[in-house]
């Protein structure tokens, strides 16, 4: 393995904790979630993060990350990918939503 992928491994590891350290766990755990659904987003959002909050020293809210997270999605493509996500109900939800 070169020295360049350690540092990269080295740099991630970085980031990590710095993210555990500065989100609340609601926050991160959302953030975790994202880098599975939306990798780019997530590299977005966590960049962000860093750019903003790297000389804090204690705990973002949840309301702080949320408004970066919709700062980013507004000026990225992500509305059609919720709405895309709200058409895929199965069938029997749709029912019971119905008829409520």
């Amino acid at each position: 393995m070169s020295n360049n992928m350690s540092n990269l491994n080295n740099s991630s590891d970085k980031e990590e904790a710095f993210l555990k350290k500065i989100l609340e766990k609601q926050s991160y755990d959302a953030l975790k979630t994202m880098e599975i659904i939306n990798p780019s987003f997530h590299s977005k959002i966590k960049q962000e993060l860093y750019l903003t909050f790297k000389n804090k020293n204690e705990k973002i809210n949840h309301s702080e990350y949320s408004a970066i997270a919709q700062k980013i999605a507004r000026n990225s493509d992500i509305t059609i990918e919720k709405r895309q996500k709200k058409t895929c109900y199965d069938f029997d939800e749709l029912h019971d939503i119905e008829d409520s």
